[in-house]
C-alpha cells in the first residue's frame, strides 16, 4: 500500500486539554520562544497581554471587529461536482450548524488579537460516521510549540505534553514569516498605546483632585497668635472645599500654571491613544469616530471591509485545511474537501444598480433574465412586446417599395405557406386516388356497353345512385379539415 493510500488514524475521542485553573509558565529547552519582543521582556506570559482588553478602546473596537465576522453569513460549497462532493458539503454544513458555528468563531477570533488560537475538536460516532460534537477554544498561553513544530500543552511541573494530530485546530495571525508559529498579534502593538493612556489617566486624575475644587483662602493679620490662625483657616475650611490655606497679610500665593496650546491637556492625550488603539485594531478611526466628510467615511468604510474579509478568510481557510479536511478523509474517501466561507461582500445598492443598467439598456444592450434575477430577486418575468396600434379605419402602414421590389420578409412567408398548400393538396388528392379511379372505372364500362348515345345517358343515370361515394367524401373531410389547421397555425397565438 502506497503511502499516500494509508488510512487516517482514528480520532481521539476524549478531552485533553481539561481546565485545571494553574498554568505552567516556565521555559524548557526544547519549546521555541515567540519572537514577540514585548511579549518575551513580560516575561512571555499572555497574560500581559490579556490585561489590555480592560481598556474600553481596546473591548469595544475588537468586539466590533469579531462582531462584523460574525455578521457575515456562512456556507459550505463542495470541493468538486461528483455526488460524493456534495454529500460530503451537506455533512460538513450539518455539523458546523450542530455546533453553533458563529459562536466557535467568534472565540477562535481571539487568536487575531494574541497571536494565534487554539481549539479542541471534540469528536463522536453517529451512524457509522465520525461526527464533531463540539469545539472546545482554550487560552492559547497553556500551548506551546516545540522546535518540530508539534503543538505541546504546558502542565504543571510536567514536561509540556505532545498534542495528538488532528485533534486541535490551531492558526496563526500577524506574523512576518513562517519561522514564527506563535504569530505577532493585535496585543504586541497595543501595549504601548494603552501603558501610556493609563499612566497619563493617572496623573489626570490627580490633576482633577488637585484642580477641579476651589481653595478656601484666609488671610490674617502679621501679628495674629496661633490660636487666630487655626481659626482663620477653619474658616477658610468652611467654605465646603477639601483643601484650604491661611496666609499673613501681604502674602501672594498664585498657581504656577504652564501655557495652554490646543494639544497640552490630558483630554487630548487621551484621545490620541483611543485613535492610536482604533487604527492599531481596526486599521481607521472612521467607524468609531464620527469624520467631517462623507467621502472619508466611505474610505474607512472599505478598510473596515477589508480587514473583515482577511479575518474571515484566516478562520475558513485554517478550518478548511484542518477540521474539514479531516472529517472528509474520514467519512468520504475520495471526496473533494468541501470550502466554508462567509459573504464578507455588502450587498450591492438595487438603486444604483438600476440606474447603472438603464444607462447600458440605452446603449443597446439587453439583459438576460437569469442576471435580472440574480440582481433583483425571483419574481420577475420578461415582457411581451405589443403590437403596434392601428387607428380605426386606416391600415397599419406598409413598407414602401419601389416599382418591382418585393418586401423579402413577405416573400419568404408567402412561398412558406404556398409550400404547405401544395403539400396538403397533394395529400388530399393521394387520399381521394382510390375512389375516384373506382368511379371513373365504373364510368367506362357503361361507356363501353352502352350502343347510342341516349342509351349511354340512360345507363349513367341509372348507374350514378349505384356508386359509392363515401370514400372520396371521408378524403375530401380529411383535407379540409388539414386546411383549415394550417390557416389556424398561420394566425398569432395572442389573436387566435
Amino acid at each position: 500500500m502506497a503511502a499516500d493510500d494509508k488510512k487516517p488514524e482514528a480520532p481521539v475521542l476524549t478531552e485533553i486539554a481539561v481546565a485545571t485553573g494553574v498554568d505552567y509558565t516556565g521555559w524548557v529547552e526544547e519549546i521555541l520562544r515567540p519572537g514577540d519582543e514585548i511579549l518575551d521582556s513580560l516575561g512571555g506570559d499572555l497574560k500581559q497581554y490579556e490585561r489590555l482588553m480592560r481598556d474600553h478602546q481596546v473591548r469595544s473596537t475588537f468586539q466590533q471587529r469579531r462582531d462584523a465576522v460574525i455578521a457575515c453569513e456562512w456556507d459550505v460549497d463542495p470541493g468538486g461536482e461528483a455526488p460524493i462532493d456534495q454529500q460530503a458539503a451537506d455533512f460538513l454544513r450539518d455539523q458546523l450548524a450542530n455546533i453553533r458555528w458563529d459562536e466557535k468563531t467568534r472565540k477562535m477570533l481571539a487568536g487575531v488579537f494574541y497571536g494565534y488560537a487554539v481549539g479542541e475538536c471534540m469528536w463522536g460516532y453517529d451512524g457509522g460516521r465520525i461526527v464533531l460534537t463540539d469545539i472546545l477554544v482554550r487560552k492559547p498561553r497553556r500551548f506551546r510549540w516545540d522546535k518540530d513544530g508539534r503543538l505541546r500543552l504546558m502542565r504543571v511541573a510536567h514536561v509540556p505534553e505532545i498534542m495528538p494530530d488532528r485533534k486541535f485546530w490551531t492558526f496563526s495571525a500577524g506574523g512576518d514569516d513562517d519561522e514564527d508559529p506563535y504569530g505577532r498579534g493585535l496585543a504586541h502593538w497595543l501595549y504601548w498605546p494603552v501603558f501610556f493612556k493609563r499612566n497619563g489617566a493617572k496623573f489626570w486624575a490627580l490633576f482633577l483632585e488637585k484642580f477641579a475644587g476651589p481653595t478656601g483662602k484666609a488671610t490674617y493679620p502679621r501679628n495674629a497668635s496661633k490660636e487666630e490662625i487655626e481659626k482663620a483657616l477653619q474658616a477658610a475650611l468652611s467654605l465646603a472645599t477639601d483643601s484650604a490655606v491661611a496666609v499673613p497679610e501681604g502674602f501672594e500665593v498664585a498657581l504656577v500654571e504652564a501655557m495652554r496650546s490646543a494639544s497640552g491637556d490630558y483630554l487630548a492625550f487621551a484621545q490620541y491613544w483611543d485613535n492610536a488603539v482604533s487604527k492599531i485594531i481596526l486599521s481607521q478611526t472612521g467607524t468609531t469616530d464620527a469624520g467631517p466628510y462623507v467621502g472619508t467615511a466611505n474610505a474607512h468604510g472599505d478598510v473596515r471591509d477589508a480587514v473583515v474579509k482577511s479575518d474571515a478568510d484566516l478562520v475558513c481557510e485554517s478550518f478548511n485545511d484542518g477540521p474539514a479536511r479531516w472529517l472528509t478523509e474520514w467519512n468520504f474517501p475520495g471526496a473533494a474537501v468541501p470550502k466554508v466561507w462567509r459573504r464578507t461582500e455588502p450587498p450591492e445598492d438595487l438603486a444604483q444598480a438600476a440606474e447603472r443598467d438603464t444607462k447600458i439598456h440605452s446603449m443597446g444592450f439587453e439583459p438576460s433574465e437569469e442576471y435580472i434575477q440574480t440582481t433583483y430577486g425571483d419574481g420577475w418575468t420578461k415582457k411581451q412586446a405589443a403590437p403596434p396600434p392601428v387607428q380605426p379605419g386606416r391600415q397599419p402602414p406598409l413598407t414602401r417599395l419601389l416599382p418591382g421590389q418585393v418586401d423579402p420578409s413577405f416573400a419568404e412567408a408567402m412561398a412558406a405557406q404556398v409550400e404547405a398548400l401544395d403539400a396538403a393538396t397533394r395529400g388530399v388528392e393521394d387520399a381521394a386516388a382510390p375512389a375516384m379511379d373506382a368511379i371513373i372505372e365504373r364510368i367506362r364500362a357503361e361507356i363501353e356497353a352502352a350502343g347510342d348515345l341516349p342509351d349511354l345517358a340512360a345507363r349513367l343515370l341509372s348507374t350514378f345512385p349505384e356508386i359509392d361515394s363515401n370514400g372520396l367524401a371521408r378524403a375530401l373531410e380529411t383535407g379540409l379539415v388539414a386546411a383549415q389547421l394550417i390557416g389556424a397555425a398561420e394566425v398569432p397565438a395572442e389573436e387566435r
